[in-house]
């Protein structure tokens, strides 16, 4: 056994077994060649024999080349993957204490989202019919861009589809009225054009001015441009998982049923969902005020 086969039988238990995407296990498998070759571990004896104070001193390399708290902490994920799966599917007797290695405490940064105040002013100046479309999508639906992609023209028209999410769960959106109208505006103006022009044989909704499928980095680009045209200070860092992240606090805000969120969202667990709660700014404008006044009054 060496270090590739292992990782070879790794990505095909994690996609296999455990359901996780391609691009997961490749990011998993990324950041263990990198400790691998950062620690000089060149063969799987060595590997398995790994013992906790070589992570962490790994850690601590990461750390003074200028890693922050968060990216480290995603990287220790990785090994901690690998080490769980050596131990519970090879039976591996390795340093149980690397499971234990605790995360570094990552600084308060301030959770940006599209909240519907944001998209709706977004919707105001988008000009592409195309990218209107999209954020519409997001918006009502919460789909990740990789399930906006599996929208067709047919599923918009019948005003439901049918999508699989990630760890290859399906599961069936349902498209609003205010939705549909939108991307019906797309399919008989724009996308008819470059249906005419380019002679693309798709029923996909989203393809680009080239008759190829949309990319996540011209969405994302498009979605920058707007947001800078309606002011918003973190323009640069609009997304379509910004998105995502809005129409999904919208939803917690509203009083939808976190159950609820949760199968809407694709969530395999209502923990995440959870991690989507936010106080809506006005709500939490209003809670201080109240505070203030009462605070007066006595």
């Amino acid at each position: 056994m060496n270090i590739e086969r292992l990782l070879k039988d790794f990505k095909n238990y994690k996609i296999n077994i455990e359901g996780k995407t391609s691009s997961t296990v490749d990011w998993y498998i990324q950041k263990i060649n990198s400790f691998c070759d950062d620690m000089k571990i060149s063969t799987y004896e060595q590997l398995i024999s790994t013992s906790a104070d070589c992570v962490q001193d790994w850690l601590s390399i990461l750390a003074d080349n200028g890693n922050g708290e968060t990216t480290r902490n995603n990287k220790l994920s990785a090994i901690k993957e690998l080490f769980k799966y050596l131990r519970k599917q090879r039976k591996e007797k390795i340093d149980i204490d690397i499971l234990d290695i605790p995360n570094a405490k990552a600084p308060y940064k301030e959770t940006k989202y599209a909240s519907r105040d944001i998209i709706m002013q977004m919707l105001e100046v988008i000009t592409n019919q195309r990218v209107r479309a999209g954020v519409a999508v997001i918006m009502e639906e919460g789909l990740r861009f990789s399930e906006m992609m599996q929208i067709t023209c047919t599923g918009i028209m019948r005003g439901e589809q049918t999508i699989i999410g990630k760890g290859r769960k399906e599961r069936t959106v349902y498209f609003s009225p205010f939705c549909i109208n939108i991307c019906r505006e797309f399919i008989n103006g724009k996308r008819k054009q470059i249906v005419e022009r380019t002679g693309v044989d798709t029923d996909l909704l989203f393809i680009s001015d080239e008759g190829t499928l949309l990319t996540r980095q011209s969405f994302s680009a498009s979605l920058k441009l707007y947001a800078e045209k309606i002011g918003l200070y973190w323009y640069n860092e609009m997304s379509p998982h910004k998105l995502r992240h809005g129409a999904i606090t919208n939803m917690l805000n509203e009083g939808v049923p976190i159950q609820t969120v949760r199968d809407v969202a694709g969530h395999s667990s209502i923990n995440t969902t959870n991690r989507y709660a936010h106080a809506d700014e006005e709500d939490v404008k209003k809670a201080m005020l109240h505070i203030y006044n009462k605070n007066e009054d006595d």
